[in-house]
């Protein structure tokens, strides 16, 4: 099955500030646990 254009977007661009949020955290406690 298909999806239209707009979900498919809506999609990507939901995985993709998943993404950008889990790497961000990944980065933050990366730089706590090296500071501390």
């Amino acid at each position: 099955m298909l999806l239209c254009c707009k979900e498919v977007m809506t999609m990507l661009i939901v995985l993709l500030l998943v993404v950008i949020a889990l790497v961000l955290y990944l980065f933050y406690a990366l730089i706590r646990s090296e500071k501390f």
